[in-house]
């Protein structure tokens, strides 16, 4: 549920920005963390670490923006996934013994529902890749259709969904992706958590977003979008924030109620009053 805390913010090069119901600001060192929080990095940030709650600790590349702990319309809180990845690089390192979860990296078009140790991923518009750095990694490519495959990784091996939607699975990861994995990502180290144990650190104050802040999320498939009309609905009465959502109102049609409300529905006309007594009068006068 929003507000949970869920993790906290233990390493960055810089600042990541948090999204937090309508507020941004910046995610420092120590900033405990909530469901439903959205964190994006910048695109010279090296590295920006989470440590969530249960000991999975998630690592942020460059210009990457995730939404932790969502709940998926219709589910319970533990069918969500762990954490979102809408674009960008992540690499998620759990705890041997960590108990199963349904999902534990979802993506606009693979979901993880295995990462015994350490998984890297990068997504970079309908391209997915992910490495199975150590340890198994399973998971499922989500088709258009409707219809999934099954995708199972051992240790090194390496997957791609292409610009084409096709999809390969090898044994070792091919050598543009290895290049660009980010630096820090080839280092083992070790958790900070414990360095924040009994320190409150304050959020700023925050400024509330503008559509351009989170449009990219407007306009994520529907299982993540649908769920900010709830949640920025208030802001479609700013004038800005409004025509930015009717001028993309067909990627998110979603919205189209709150834009146009449907008219209140009209009572019914009173029957004439006069009817009923010249009847009456007709009646008794043949």
């Amino acid at each position: 549920m929003a507000g949970e805390r869920v993790g906290l913010i233990t390493i960055h090069s810089v600042p990541a920005t948090v999204i937090r119901d309508a507020l941004k600001f910046d995610g420092v060192q120590g900033l405990a963390l909530q469901a439903d929080d959205i964190v994006e990095t910048y695109p010279f940030a090296n590295l920006t670490r989470l440590e969530m709650t249960d000991g999975t600790i998630i690592d942020l590349g460059p210009s990457s923006r995730i939404l932790l702990r969502p709940q998926w319309a219709g589910g319970q809180a533990q069918d969500g996934p762990q954490v979102y990845l809408l674009s960008g690089w992540i690499k998620v390192s759990q705890p041997q013994g960590m108990p199963a979860r349904r999902l534990v990296l979802a993506s606009p078009h693979l979901d993880l529902t295995k990462v015994t140790r350490n998984a890297v991923a990068r997504v970079q518009g309908v391209q997915v890749e992910v490495f199975a750095e150590s340890g198994q990694v399973s998971g499922v490519f989500r088709h258009e259709s409707g219809a999934g495959s099954a995708v199972n990784l051992e240790p090194g091996a390496y997957l791609a969904r292409q610009a084409d939607g096709t999809e390969r699975v090898q044994a070792r990861p091919v050598q543009a992706f290895t290049q660009a994995v980010p630096t820090p990502f080839r280092d083992t180290l070790p958790s900070r958590a414990v360095l924040f144990e009994g320190k409150q650190v304050q959020a700023a104050k925050g400024k509330r977003i503008d559509y351009v802040d989170v449009e990219s999320w407007l306009n994520a498939e529907p299982r993540v979008r649908t769920r900010f009309v709830t949640r920025w609905r208030a802001l479609a009465q700013d004038s800005a924030f409004r025509q930015g959502l009717l001028s993309q109102l067909a990627r998110h049609p979603e919205w189209r109620p709150v834009l146009y409300p449907p008219a209140p529905a009209a009572h019914p006309s009173a029957s004439p009053k006069s009817a009923v007594p010249a009847m009456a009068s007709a009646a008794s006068h043949p």
